[in-house]
């Protein structure tokens, strides 16, 4: 697991604190940090280009000639991402600059042309693996020529904490809760974020729990007129130097709240569950369904599984199915913050050979509490991401172990 500094600091006041010296604290007092390593680190040349012109190369057919803005000055520079086009705006790495990645920007020539740096994809700057591309920085309206990181916090601090080490604290699953040391450690007071949410008065989903020993606790509400969109620069950079894979703003703000709180979520298209019902049941002995990795899997009467009236729609606490996923066309969610038993999603983990960060957290038996808290996060989390969204129904809650936080 990572902790981000970064977020750590909006819990808490660490003004003056060196996260590097301050290690060592925390691996005696709360968990082993197994590294420490500085994200974005080395990105501070990296200036901002937009492209004005896209060229042929005289010499090579997969690669073409960037006419770039760079405020005062202009570079032309060979690039063979297949994405360019005139208008991007996108990183620009000088010659002479080492980037994370271990890449140094040389000025020479490629395939007999000048090129005095290069135009960089996430990966070059060792902010991700996506090399598909260049990277876009549109979104953040900056101005050529200027200094990248001025637009966008990119450089961070990461502890990597051993899980073995944090196993039997549950609580330690998210940042939240590892700012919760860190505040106790520097007896500076801990700010929790809001949860503050008006909940719609229409009947929420009907919600038929029939596996009681499974799951602890359930809630779901309705969400409407959600547009499905890539989240902002921001929130993706940070879920993926936390090592989350960004996939859209609904997955985007369950994966976040995950990450904050350790309470996984999952958001289910409603059009695709007749009649908003939900069932928390054991699987049928001869049941299978395609999870969201294409996996089919062939279930058991020991798998609990989220199901409509008809079918499986997700493997409890595990991951979700192919059916019920968030698609570009979806624009009414139903969210679930859940408990399950940790023992349960265990055993059919370990069945079905899949970990995933949702069944790595919930094996931990995570406080019931914690899920209503969640649920709340991902209504404010999601409305950040997506302004148009309405909540509609009300927060249903259900569960054998409902009980007043201590």
């Amino acid at each position: 697991m990572y902790v981000s500094w970064n977020w750590i600091g909006e819990f808490v006041d660490t003004t003056g604190i060196d996260p590097v010296e301050f290690a060592d604290r925390f691996t005696l007092a709360v968990a082993e940090i197994e590294g420490v390593s500085h994200y974005g680190q080395g990105l501070d040349q990296v200036l901002v280009a937009q492209v004005t012109e896209v060229t042929a190369h005289p010499n090579a057919d997969k690669l073409r000639l960037a006419h770039c803005d760079l405020g005062d000055t202009t570079v032309t520079v060979v690039c063979g991402a297949p994405d360019l086009r005139v208008g991007m705006v996108v990183p620009f790495v000088p010659p002479n600059v080492t980037l994370p990645s271990g890449i140094t920007v040389r000025d020479g020539q490629v395939r007999g042309v000048d090129s005095p740096g290069m135009l960089a994809s996430e990966a070059d700057l060792g902010l991700s693996d996506d090399h598909d591309g260049l990277m876009d920085l549109a979104e953040l309206k900056c101005a050529p020529g200027q200094a990248m990181i001025q637009y966008i916090a990119l450089q961070d601090v990461l502890y990597e904490i051993d899980n073995k080490s944090i196993t039997h604290r549950p609580d330690l699953w998210g940042q939240l809760g590892m700012a919760r040391e860190v505040a106790a450690l520097l007896r500076r007071p801990l700010l929790v974020p809001s949860t503050e949410v008006v909940w719609g008065s229409k009947a929420g989903p009907k919600v038929t729990l029939d596996d009681h020993a499974s799951c602890r606790r359930y809630l779901s509400a309705e969400l409407d007129h959600v547009s499905i969109a890539p989240s902002p620069l921001s929130t993706r950079m940070r879920l993926r130097s936390l090592g989350v894979r960004p996939i859209n703003n609904v997955v985007d703000a369950t994966n976040w709240v995950m990450l904050e709180t350790g309470n996984p979520l999952h958001a289910f298209d409603a059009a695709q569950i007749d009649d908003d019902h939900i069932v928390i049941r054991r699987a049928e002995p001869t049941e299978t369904m395609v999870t969201l990795d294409g996996e089919h899997r062939s279930l058991t009467n020991q798998d609990c599984v989220i199901a409509s009236a008809q079918e499986p729609i997700a493997l409890a606490g595990i991951m979700g199915g192919q059916n019920s996923e968030i698609r570009a066309e979806t624009t009414r969610v139903l969210l679930e913050s859940a408990s399950f038993d940790g023992a349960n999603i265990r055993k059919t983990a370990s069945r079905l050979g899949v970990r995933t960060e949702s069944s790595a957290r919930f094996e931990k038996h995570l406080d019931p509490n914690t899920a209503a808290f969640a649920a709340h996060r991902f209504v404010r989390v999601l409305h950040e991401l997506c302004p148009e969204m309405v909540v509609v129904s009300e927060l249903v809650d259900c569960g054998p172990h409902v009980s007043a936080p201590p």
